[in-house]
């Protein structure tokens, strides 16, 4: 009897994969911010700041621009450190930890991939591959394969806040490089999986960039099934449908909170 290839998989994972993935996101801002920001507005007050740093940029000599009183690009690196720092020790004092749900995934959807899993995160922090390398223990040193498309606490100027694009104006050249290269990894990771797993990641249209890569990197014939683990599954399978060329990609969801989730 021949036994079948394991289909080529990537785990898709965003901040729902990870318990607090916010708390200490709101630590760091509210050390800049002027009023309380809570999980509700954070995005806000971060796509403002992505904002204004390219109105500026366009136009220095406005009314409000970092010349004169508001110094937005005196506060656009600051946060990001602050936001780098804030995870780290969120991370080392396991504040942040994996869901629940994650040792499932790994058991049922990724550990028969062996060889031709990746990991690809739009989390800044690192919490997910190393639980994953946790439970990884068998396998050789550099076996996972790892993308923070939207970079890492190991370079906070490289994080990528919401609404920001691969090129921004407010950006050195070197830096445009960087991200865009990115999601130039994304597209080579995507264009050859077979089997995608997505969990955490809502799909959000504050990010149209990311899904206008992830319809291009899936635009071949490759892609066989999807697996969507999330409580609300249908609504992302229906906005993930409109990235596929193919629509005969089998696409199912699970919902990590019923049983037998854990066994």
């Amino acid at each position: 009897m021949i036994t079948p290839k394991p289909l080529s998989t990537a785990l898709f994972v965003g901040a729902g994969a990870v318990e607090n993935s916010w708390a200490p996101v709101l630590r760091a801002l509210n050390k800049h911010a002027r009023v309380e920001i809570s999980d509700s507005n954070a995005n806000l007050y971060l796509t403002r700041i992505v904002y204004l740093m390219r109105f500026f940029k366009r136009n220095p000599d406005a009314l409000g621009s970092p010349s004169a009183d508001e110094y937005f690009g005196e506060v656009f690196g600051p946060i990001k450190k602050s936001i780098g720092e804030e995870l780290r020790k969120a991370e080392d004092s396991g504040e942040l930890r994996l869901r629940d749900a994650m040792p499932f995934i790994y058991r049922r959807f990724i550990e028969p991939a062996g060889e031709g899993f990746r990991l690809i995160t739009t989390n800044w922090d690192r919490v997910v591959e190393r639980g994953l390398e946790k439970l990884m223990v068998d396998a050789p040193p550099g076996t996972l394969q790892s993308f923070h498309i939207h970079g890492s606490v190991d370079d906070h100027d490289g994080l990528y806040l919401p609404s920001e694009e691969a090129y921004e104006i407010y950006r050195s050249d070197k830096q445009n490089a960087i991200l865009h290269g990115m999601h130039v990894r994304l597209l080579d990771a995507l264009e050859s999986v077979e089997n995608l797993v997505i969990y955490g990641l809502s799909l959000s249209p504050l990010d149209p960039e990311l899904t206008q890569y992830m319809a291009s990197g899936l635009m071949g014939d490759v892609l066989k099934r999807v697996t969507i683990v999330d409580r609300d599954y249908s609504t992302i399978a229906s906005r993930l449908r409109m990235l596929l060329r193919d629509p005969g990609v089998q696409i199912s969801g699970v919902d990590p909170t019923a049983p037998p989730i854990g066994t």
